[in-house]
């Protein structure tokens, strides 16, 4: 069984999950942004790795 922790997506799930399209994905590897990853055929995203990049790129605006 697998834990959310360690569950691996390809670049479509991803998409699916979070709306990011598999082109953007595609862009930030090439340019060194986004989500940390695994390379290979296909590239694959841990969830948490997501979950982290995306708690990293949250603003919390000023009063």
């Amino acid at each position: 069984m697998i834990t959310q922790t360690r569950e691996l997506l390809t670049a479509a799930e991803v998409e699916e999950r979070y709306g990011y399209r598999v082109g953007t994905l595609k862009a930030w590897r090439y340019l060194g942004k986004g989500p940390a990853y695994i390379p290979g055929t296909p590239v694959r995203y841990r969830v948490m790795e997501i979950e982290r990049w995306l708690t990293a790129q949250t603003v919390t605006p000023s009063a």
